[in-house]
C-alpha cells in the first residue's frame, strides 16, 4: 500500500526498525530525503544513524535539519554530515585527527575553528526566526547572577584544574551549573535519578535551584504565569 503513495513521513524508530525495506532500491527510489531534528542520529554507532546512512546512500538529495549540531562534542557535527556525505567530511578518524584532537588539545584552536567553519559552511544554512518571521514581540532579558556555595565551588575548582580536555571540562561545568548532584549521575536524569534528586536533602543542594524556587515563588503569589526550558 505504501507504494502508491509519493510522500513518506515516519519516524526515526520506525526507519531503524524497517531499515533493509526502505533502503531497498527495488521497493523505493526516492528522489529527497529529509531528516529531521537530526541530533537523534548524533551517534554514529546507534541504529537509527546507520539506517539513516543507509536510506541516504540512496538518495539522490538530502536535507538535514536541527537546532543543535553540536549537543556534547564534535563527533555530533561529524556524524551529521556522515549521514548525507560522508564523502565531504571524512572518515571520523581523518576528521579527528585534523578538527576534533587540535581543538582538544587547544593546539591552533583559531586555524582550526576557522577552517572547519569554512568547510562546513558551504553545506549550512543558518535561518533566525527575527528573519522570517514578522512582528514577534521583543525579546526582553533579565540575568540574574547566583553565587556558588562552598561545595559547588569546591567541585568547579576540582574540575578546572583537573586533566580533562577543555571540551569535557566546559561538559562537567555545564552539569555542575544545573545541578551538582547530576555529576554523580552522568547527566543521566532517569527515573531513578530523578527521585533522588526529588529528596529535600539533595534537591536543595543546587543555588541555582533554590533561586529558582523564590523566582517561582514569587511569580505565583502575583498569580502570574511561567514556562521553563
Amino acid at each position: 500500500d505504501l507504494l502508491r503513495y509519493n510522500i513518506f513521513i515516519t519516524t526515526y524508530e520506525t526507519l531503524s526498525i524497517n531499515q533493509l525495506a526502505f533502503a531497498n532500491k527495488d521497493l523505493f527510489k526516492f528522489e529527497l530525503c529529509i531528516f529531521d531534528e537530526a541530533q537523534k542520529k548524533k551517534n554514529p554507532n546507534a541504529r537509527i544513524t546507520q539506517a539513516a546512512k543507509a536510506i541516504s546512500a540512496n538518495t539522490p538529495f538530502t536535507i538535514v535539519v536541527t537546532g543543535t549540531p553540536i549537543e556534547n562534542e564534535l563527533r555530533d557535527l561529524w556524524s551529521l554530515f556522515d549521514a548525507f556525505d560522508p564523502t565531504y567530511i571524512g572518515s571520523w578518524k581523518s576528521f579527528r585527527e585534523r578538527y576534533a584532537k587540535p581543538i582538544e588539545d587547544e593546539k591552533n584552536i583559531g586555524k582550526v575553528e576557522k577552517e572547519l567553519r569554512k568547510k562546513i559552511g558551504d553545506y549550512m544554512l543558518r535561518r533566525l526566526k527575527k528573519d522570517h518571521l514578522q512582528g514577534l514581540p521583543e525579546k526582553h532579558f533579565k540575568f540574574i547572577e547566583v553565587p556558588m556555595h562552598k561545595d559547588e565551588i569546591k567541585l568547579h575548582n576540582e574540575i578546572i584544574n583537573s586533566s580533562l580536555h577543555s571540551i569535557e571540562k566546559l561538559q562537567k561545568l555545564r552539569i555542575l551549573s544545573l545541578h551538582p548532584k547530576l555529576l554523580d549521575m552522568e547527566d543521566k536524569l532517569d527515573k531513578e535519578n530523578f527521585i533522588q534528586l526529588s529528596n529535600p536533602e539533595k534537591f536543595f543542594k543546587s543555588s541555582k535551584m533554590n533561586e529558582l524556587l523564590n523566582l517561582l515563588n514569587n511569580i505565583k503569589a502575583k498569580e502570574e504565569k511561567v514556562l521553563i526550558f
